[in-house]
């Protein structure tokens, strides 16, 4: 049972329907105490998360971005019949040496179609 002496710090620090602020300022202005750990976990965009491939720190809200740019995120050659897996950081250097690439014939300025 809840005392009137009582009310003041139940309201302020346990109760589940309260509102509170994101601890970590992110746009969330409110949520009822209860949804504070989910969002925490789950929602927030100023939570702190790793790059699976790099390790670096990262808000998850620029997560996607770092995903689709890391330099040790892991990229196939795109060399039809290659396949070869390699990290980003190694690709420009694999593609220029690649024993599948396309290149044109040494005449193709004289007219020759081969590739």
């Amino acid at each position: 049972e809840g005392h009137i002496t009582n009310l003041s710090y139940h309201l302020t620090q346990e109760c589940p329907f309260g509102l509170v602020h994101c601890p970590n300022y992110c746009s969330h202005e409110y949520m009822e105490r209860r949804d504070q750990n989910d969002h925490l976990l789950r929602a927030c965009p100023a939570r702190i998360m790793k790059c699976n491939s790099c390790k670096n720190s990262l808000f998850s809200s620029s997560v996607d971005g770092h995903i689709d740019s890391c330099p040790q995120g892991v990229v196939v050659c795109d060399n039809v019949g290659c396949g070869k897996k390699m990290m980003r950081s190694e690709k420009k250097n694999h593609v220029n040496n690649c024993d599948y690439d396309v290149v044109d014939c040494y005449y193709k300025q004289y007219g020759c179609k081969y590739k």
